[in-house]
């Protein structure tokens, strides 16, 4: 059996079937859409780069904000 991996997070929306939902959530909620185009930015090689303050704080925002955050939104499906 072979394995793919990724990192790309709407190929692993796609995989866990939660695409359509995604979708939905993120049209009805522009906080929740607004904090995933900062989030949709990262991928595995910028965790690398040097970033400035402003940057970090943005995406760690997005992520954690208890409302509207990204993780918010995948813990609620976990």
């Amino acid at each position: 059996m072979e394995r793919c991996y990724s990192h790309d997070f709407m190929d692993l929306l796609k995989a866990s079937e939660l695409l359509k939902e995604w979708e939905v959530d993120t049209k009805n909620d522009p906080l929740l859409s607004a904090n995933w185009a900062v989030f949709e930015v990262w991928n595995e090689s910028s965790r690398y780069a040097r970033n400035r303050q402003v940057e970090a704080l943005a995406l760690y925002d997005a992520i954690s904000d208890t409302k509207h955050g990204v993780m918010q939104w995948i813990e609620r499906r976990w």
